[in-house]
């Protein structure tokens, strides 16, 4: 189930030119190595160019591991 519905919604995100080409998570022929690879590119090009760089980094990974499951479901009745 969870893969038909993913590939649904890739399919009309991509149809629908939703995602940006920087986009690299769950796409196909979009590694994390990859992303990586550009992303240390563009940080030595920036340096190089002394240009000013601005990171925002999201790890959502383990949240729901470090919160009390009880305590979320509770939470969420109200």
């Amino acid at each position: 189930m969870e893969h038909a519905v993913h590939s649904n919604i890739m399919k009309h995100l991509e149809q629908h030119n939703i995602l940006t080409d920087q986009q690299h998570g769950l796409r196909k022929g979009r590694s994390r190595e990859l992303q990586l690879i550009i992303t240390v590119n563009n940080l030595a090009k920036c340096i190089d160019d002394s240009s000013q760089i601005d990171v925002t980094l999201f790890d959502f990974s383990k949240a729901f591991d470090k919160v009390s499951h009880s305590r979320l479901l509770l939470k969420l009745k109200h």
